[in-house]
């Protein structure tokens, strides 16, 4: 892991309340409206087929997606953005509704499978993780 890494990121929904010792980094597509102070990292947001494929196909695709990127320099990135607050990824799904799954919850399989990092949904509980990370489709487990 990059040694410029201070703080592990952690999801979250948009609409989620934050302390001050997070920093909110979006990405998703699109941005919420009457909301600032945010950052975006573009690389972790879905391509443009995002909502014209089903879940299967979008979890393939978004998995391809993120095969390109090098894990190491993301957390590095996100860190970077962060300052020395701990990046917190955000996209629209809230954690409440138990039926939408989320791509925030892919990033988190991505990030445990290929650094074994331990990546939480702010809210729930830390140890669901990887593919028990409570936006995960279970079914895909």
């Amino acid at each position: 892991m990059s040694a410029k890494v201070t703080h592990l990121p952690m999801t979250a929904s948009w609409s989620t309340e934050l302390p001050d010792s997070h920093a909110r980094i979006g990405i998703s597509r699109g941005r919420p409206r009457r909301q600032s102070g945010y950052r975006v990292y573009s690389p972790l947001a879905p391509g443009e087929w995002w909502n014209k494929v089903d879940l299967a196909t979008f979890y393939g695709l978004y998995m391809i997606q993120l095969s390109g990127l090098d894990p190491e320099k993301v957390l590095s990135d996100l860190s970077v953005l962060a300052g020395d607050k701990i990046p917190t990824l955000l996209c629209f799904e809230r954690l409440a509704d138990a039926k939408a799954f989320c791509h925030r919850a892919f990033v988190a399989v991505w990030f445990k499978h290929t650094l074994d990092v331990d990546i939480a949904e702010f809210g729930a509980d830390l140890g669901l993780v990887g593919c028990s990370h409570p936006k995960f489709p279970p079914h895909l487990r």
